[in-house]
């Protein structure tokens, strides 16, 4: 189940894994700006990702 929707989580490449969590690849944005943060670096502080820019 992805941990930001709660739907299940089907099909190749359809979500990716981070901070110990299941995302859709479209779920796993940052928290301030919804920016898509799969391939690109990202900070976790309690257990909420945060695309660099945000963060700083």
């Amino acid at each position: 189940r992805c941990s930001r929707c709660g739907e299940n989580v089907v099909g190749e490449g359809t979500g990716c894994t981070a901070m110990d969590q299941v995302f859709h690849v479209d779920c796993f944005t940052c928290m301030t700006c919804n920016s898509k943060l799969r391939g690109q670096p990202f900070f976790a502080v309690e257990k909420k990702a945060f695309c660099e820019p945000c963060y700083i």
